[in-house]
């Protein structure tokens, strides 16, 4: 699986995501690529950092929720990190805030940096990170939120993909990502409601037919990585 881009940007500070955005310099230059509020969503699994602290960073400047670390940590947002704890209030309390374009690039954002080669994070969208954690729960509620299930990440990978090279880089967890993978497209409300209300766009089927950038469906990348069981449900369902 090809790692995120490991060129460093030449500013200390992380971007926004919109343009003309202003968040104040001593809130962005903490740990060198990360803002207080990456920070905080760093130590807040060790009891170091509550979430009236969070929400008191988001009430007082709520454009830090749009900037993405840089670096070894390439367009990693809040929302990403909030997904990986699995926590749906406080993905909640990052997207309400933002206007609803900006909700959208956060929902679509990609987190490229190559220090998330080996984990999770390598899925690089939302969604597709939640689906990797197994979070079936917060699956439903990305999609909810406005979230593309057809989106797909810098190396032209939609969930489908991500799902199916991560169960590769880790066979222990082959039997859930196939889980995952029958869940989103056989059994998530929120997919059947899309996909009803969509007809014409045929999601279902786009997605198992996405190319990456490589030009392989799932389907292919199944079958070339060994992954047997994946492959068989998606020839069945296709």
């Amino acid at each position: 699986m090809e790692q995120g881009s490991s060129n460093r940007p030449s500013e200390k500070a992380a971007r926004p995501l919109k343009r003309g955005s202003v968040c104040p310099e001593e809130n962005m230059q903490i740990n060198f690529n990360a803002t207080i509020l990456h920070t905080a969503l760093e130590n807040i699994s060790t009891g170091s950092v509550q979430k009236k602290n969070l929400n008191q960073i988001i009430e007082e400047n709520p454009d830090i929720i749009s900037y993405p670390r840089s670096g070894d940590f390439e367009g990693q947002l809040p929302l990403h990190m909030a997904v990986c704890h699995g926590d749906i209030r406080l993905v909640d309390s990052l997207l309400q805030p933002l206007p609803d374009e900006t909700k959208k690039e956060c929902l679509h954002s990609k987190a490229t940096g190559k220090a998330f080669a080996s984990n999770v994070m390598c899925a690089e969208l939302p969604l597709s990170v939640a689906t990797l954690t197994g979070n079936k729960t917060m699956v439903e509620h990305l999609l909810r939120c406005g979230t593309r299930p057809t989106e797909t990440n810098s190396k032209g990978e939609n969930v489908l993909h991500s799902i199916i090279f991560y169960a590769y880089m880790y066979p222990e967890k082959a039997d859930q990502m196939l889980d995952m993978m029958t869940f989103l497209m056989d059994q998530s409300t929120v997919m059947k409601e899309l996909c009803q209300k969509n007809p014409d766009e045929n999601i279902r089927w786009s997605m198992f037919l996405t190319e990456n950038n490589r030009g392989k469906n799932p389907l292919q990348v199944a079958l070339q990585l060994g992954q047997l069981e994946i492959f068989k449900y998606i020839l069945q369902t296709v």
